[in-house]
């Protein structure tokens, strides 16, 4: 605008103004007695879930949120999931929220069609405790460099009826896992607990004659995929990421039962270990400080001397993970040496079918750069050895084959002392040595070579052996991917 003044012209210039931004404020909102429900038909079978009974309310809300000092508006709700009741409260701005949910009994197997897309068993269990989650934003920086400003909090938290099934047969299960104090901060990579505690997990640990283990037979393949690109796959180099780093300061396990099945070795391989117990104080995957940590176990070998009470393990001392490093007490009594009698056959030409092995005294354990070095001092027995041999050096002892060589009743090593470091010769000291009830079938074929000097095969025969067995393990899959 202008005006005139006497003889003086002045201008005014209206000020700009703009129309103020819209705000919004509700001291309290609230929904009762909804329901949501969800269809997925990209997966197979369709995901179908519904939330009933739904009730949200929120208080102090404002928007926008203010620049400095926003005051949080605060939320809480509660629903039904098909059986399972969720409850949760948090608050929130747009610089930071957190969220605390309780669940009671909810169902694995509400996850069930997202699960099949990967893994061939099923999986069923509930969750009953406390979750949460807390975000805070990332420094523009950060945020450009990936971060997420997400912590994730559990328990108290418990994993109840956990079962892995592949139609009727129970692949995995545990009675209950338990944990307290958990905390992730996502961008530490590191998950930190108070506690864990599992009881009654039982595993069927099985590799078939093709060599794969069952844990890749869970998995299913994704579409298009071959062989060869999952080969590629095993090839490509490691992340360069940081490693997670997993601490526990109070962990155990009770009850365990682990069955072993390896028909991938030239003779079968089966071992079963039950009442397996291990608790461990502040154990950390970067931990380099010895700690308490206890193993106590049960081992049997099915369907060779089943009969036999099983052997007994008992070893209390210190364990450290980074490096390994470990030292203690072990009492060992009759543990069935024979139930890896598969592990043996590329290094022995003598296939045990039975010899119990015990041992009371220290061990130490260290892994190093170079190597792992093993050091003990105690008594050690062999019981109740009977072996056969399963190699001819000439035609002439062809026939030995499948016969008894060598049976005692028991070797008592007194005064044991082993020393092995890497790149240097082992050390064994025995102070006093007794033999009971021995046995031994010797010849001399016609070369003049005694047979008991056969029984460890040389570094070029358990070389061969270990290339024929891995050929039938390759021939074997093969086998099972031309069947598929």
């Amino acid at each position: 605008a202008s005006c005139l003044v006497g003889s003086e012209m002045c201008i005014r210039d209206r000020a700009k103004t703009t129309a103020p931004a819209w705000a919004v404020e509700v001291a309290t909102a609230a929904v009762r007695g909804g329901t949501l429900r969800w269809a997925d038909a990209t997966t197979r079978p369709a995901a179908a879930l519904q939330a009933t009974d739904i009730t949200l309310e929120a208080a102090d809300v404002a928007l926008p949120f203010a620049k400095d000092n926003a005051k949080p508006f605060s939320f809480k709700g509660e629903l039904n999931l098909q059986g399972s009741t969720l409850s949760f409260t948090g608050e929130a701005t747009d610089q930071k929220a957190q969220v605390n949910a309780t669940l009671n009994a909810l169902a694995l197997q509400l996850a069930a069609p997202y699960l099949a897309q990967t893994l061939e068993p099923t999986v069923t269990g509930q969750l009953t405790g406390d979750l949460g989650v807390v975000w805070q934003a990332p420094t523009p920086q950060a945020a450009q460099a990936g971060a997420t400003g997400v912590t994730l909090k559990a328990g108290p938290l418990a994993l109840e009826q956990l079962a892995v099934k592949q139609g009727k047969t129970t692949l995995a299960s545990l009675g209950k896992l338990d944990i307290a104090g958990a905390e992730v901060p996502l961008d530490a990579r590191t998950a930190t607990l108070e506690r864990l505690a599992i009881s009654q997990p039982q595993l069927a640990v099985e590799r078939g004659a093709d060599g794969r283990w069952m844990f890749e037979r869970w998995l299913k393949a994704a579409p298009g995929s071959t062989t060869a690109a999952a080969a590629t796959a095993d090839a490509a180099p490691a992340s360069t990421s940081t490693p997670w780093k997993l601490r526990v300061a109070d962990f155990s396990l009770q009850g365990g039962t682990v069955s072993l099945a390896d028909n991938a070795q030239p003779r079968p391989v089966a071992l079963d270990v039950t009442a397996l117990g291990i608790t461990a104080r502040n154990l950390a995957s970067d931990g380099s400080k010895p700690e308490a940590f206890t193993l106590t176990a049960r081992a049997a070998a099915p369907g060779k001397g089943s009969k036999a009470a099983p052997g007994k393990l008992d070893y209390q001392g210190t364990l450290a993970l980074q490096p390994l490093t470990t030292q203690g007490k072990l009492d060992a009594t009759r543990l069935p040496l024979h139930a890896l009698d598969g592990y043996l056959a590329s290094q022995l030409s003598v296939e045990l079918l039975r010899a119990d092995v015990g041992y009371r005294g220290q061990v130490a354990l260290a892994q190093t750069d170079k190597g792992v070095s093993l050091r003990l001092s105690g008594d050690a027995v062999l019981e109740d050895l009977q072996a056969n041999s399963t190699a001819a050096f000439t035609p002439k002892t062809e026939a030995q084959v499948g016969e008894e060589l060598l049976a005692w009743k028991s070797l008592n090593l007194r005064g044991l002392a082993v020393a092995t470091a890497p790149g240097t010769a082992p050390r064994v000291e025995v102070k006093e040595t007794s033999l009971v009830d021995f046995f031994a079938r010797v010849t001399i074929n016609e070369a003049g070579r005694i047979n008991l000097s056969d029984i460890a095969k040389t570094p070029a025969e358990a070389r061969a052996a270990n290339a024929a067995s891995a050929a039938a393990s390759t021939a074997a899959r093969a086998l099972s991917l031309i069947h598929i």
